[in-house]
């Protein structure tokens, strides 16, 4: 471009040497002579008869040029206003000593300080070469503005980008080709009301916007764009405060769209919510809490029927046809709890991630509410008495979601055996505890809290058995799988040192498996387990004091009764069994 030409030719070498003095009167006149210079450049930009018919690329040039210019002269115009402001009176008080009687003699003074300080600073007077300096120094410390190739130098907008944020939105026509995408893009009301309050949405517009904000800072520098924002947003305010946005303030269009819920599918911050504005995100909080009121009523209601006696229910009196051994109905039972793991439990615990820890919390709730005829100590023996057999039956992402179930699973455990008062508070009143499963009655007999621990090892110790004999397997899945449980319940599981010890032996051993894989896994578990050990527990802690029939130590122990040689917790033990009434 033909100013950024000439002030290229005009460059000098050297660095501008600073003029300002320590007199405010001499910062005054430094800054004056900056203006003037500043305004004398920009004339002669604007007004040069040869810049009248330039093409568009060097019209751009030299508005950035004159931009670069008029921003410098308007930082050291406030700092002369500052000046002539004199808020600390410094000013007043530097005029004041150059009056009275020895205003000669002041005069003077400062006169030969002035020289003194020029002279100092091979300060020259006003010149062509200083003016240079000026303008050389201003240009070159401006941000310099850039155009992508797609926008040929300020002739075309780029917003490709752009485009494909916007057909990856929800509820947006993902047809909608670049050329339609740019007539459209600024028709905002037409998009769903929907997809307006996703934060995907809230992020697209804010990238739209500070594209067009820079797209015109580069294209037309001159432009008052604050001032024009500015205005436009008391506008908006104005219209704001009148009701007049009927979509988003109540009317025609929100009735239309009956009151949307709140999308979060994207949202990563509370903050991303703030757009929906508070007495919305009040009324969706309400709604919410009424709905998960009525569906854990709902719940509740139903519950009577999700685990009944069979033998009782075909009958239309609710009496047996004949007379049922203890055993026999104890065996139904069993079974009724045998098809929940099979059909409801297995088959979506290993589905995802979050169906793995939906069947945690579903049985944590079943337990909770007191469903009839639902035993929790069954459904944990059940559970975990041969883990083995299920990841053998895993694909390895269903091997992973299964390690994620049995970590909310055991978790649960952890916590009610965390101390008798979370026992008897949530698990001694409950039905889920009865040491008879026949009896229902609200008075039957519970597990005690000693027992409930007892029987908390001796499943710990069949998880630690059906775990050892996956690592043990020939098959590569087996041990593949085994391996991904193990890192999901690290949190949990193996809780006790001597546990530990078997598995770290086990693993160790797998370190140096010759597939690759295994060997990497390997190492990686092995590492947690490291991690994890200055925070295990020996058996007696792990108990809670509770004493094991086993003295043999917790290595023993977690043999004999995963293979159940050895008593355990004779109360607990006998609910979990479907063999004893």
């Amino acid at each position: 471009p033909a100013a950024a030409a000439r002030l290229a030719k005009a460059a000098l070498k050297s660095g501008r040497t600073c003029a300002m003095s320590g007199t405010l009167l001499e910062q005054a006149r430094n800054l004056h002579e900056d203006l003037e210079i500043l305004e004398k450049a920009m004339y002669r930009e604007l007004g040069d008869p040869a810049t009248a018919h330039l093409k568009r690329v060097d019209e751009v040039a030299r508005d950035q040029v004159v931009a670069t210019l008029l921003d410098a002269h308007t930082q050291r115009a406030k700092r002369l206003a500052a000046v002539y402001e004199d808020g600390d009176g410094a000013r007043r008080e530097e005029i004041q000593a150059m009056s009275g009687s020895t205003v000669f003699s002041a005069f003077y003074d400062q006169l030969k300080l002035l020289r003194d300080y020029h002279r100092k600073h091979n300060i020259a007077p006003p010149s062509e070469v200083y003016e240079r300096e000026l303008l050389v120094d201003v240009l070159e410390g401006a941000n310099e503005q850039t155009f992508t190739g797609e926008e040929a130098e300020g002739r075309y907008l780029d917003m490709h980008a752009l485009h494909e944020a916007y057909i990856n939105l929800k509820g947006v026509d993902k047809e909608t080709d670049y050329a339609s995408y740019l007539k459209a893009a600024a028709q905002l009301a037409n998009v769903p009301k929907p997809t307006a309050l996703t934060s995907g949405y809230v992020r697209y517009v804010k990238s739209l916007r500070d594209y067009w904000e820079g797209f015109l800072t580069r294209t037309q520098p001159l432009l008052p764009l604050a001032d024009i924002l500015t205005k436009a947003t008391a506008a908006f305010d104005e219209r704001w405060a009148k009701g007049e946005f009927t979509r988003w303030q109540g009317g025609g269009a929100e009735k239309e769209n009956g009151g949307d819920p709140i999308s979060l599918e994207g949202v990563s911050s509370a903050a991303e919510l703030e757009v929906h504005g508070l007495e919305k995100l009040k009324a969706e909080l309400a709604a919410q809490q009424e709905r998960h009121r009525a569906v854990m009523a709902s719940l509740k209601a139903s519950s009577d029927g999700w685990f009944v006696d069979r033998a009782a229910a075909d009958t239309a009196d609710g009496q047996a046809k004949q007379a049922d051994k203890p055993s026999d109905k104890a065996n139904r039972v069993a079974e009724g709890m045998n098809h929940f793991l099979q059909f409801c439990i297995f088959p979506r615990c290993v589905f995802s991630p979050a169906d793995a820890v939906f069947c945690a919390k579903f049985v944590h709730h079943t337990h909770a509410q007191g469903t009839p005829f639902f035993s929790t100590l069954q459904y944990y023996d059940k559970l975990l008495r041969d883990i083995s057999v299920h990841i053998f039956a895993c694909t390895e992402r269903q091997a992973q979601n299964l390690g994620r179930f049995l970590n909310e699973s055991l978790k649960l455990l952890i916590h009610w055996k965390s101390g008798e008062e979370v026992y008897r508070n949530e698990c001694a009143k409950l039905p889920g505890f009865s040491t008879s499963f026949i009896n229902q009655q609200a008075n039957a007999k519970k597990a005690s809290y000693e027992d409930f621990v007892k029987v908390v090892f001796k499943w710990y110790c069949k998880v630690l058995k059906a775990l050892m004999a996956c690592l043990d397997s020939k098959e590569y899945m087996e041990v593949r799988n085994a391996l991904h449980v193990l890192t999901r319940i690290i949190e949990v599981f193996p809780g006790m040192r001597k546990l530990c010890e078997h598995l770290e032996r086990k693993v160790d051993v797998l370190r140096s498996e010759e597939r690759k894989d295994l060997q990497i896994q390997a190492s990686q578990y092995y590492s947690m387990l490291q991690k994890a050990k200055p925070k295990l527990l020996t058996q007696d802690q792990f108990c809670c004091g509770v004493p094991m029939k086993s003295d043999g130590g917790a290595a023993e122990s977690a043999a004999a009764a995963a293979d159940g040689k050895k008593e355990g917790a004779p109360a607990a033990a006998a609910a979990a069994d479907p063999k004893t009434p």
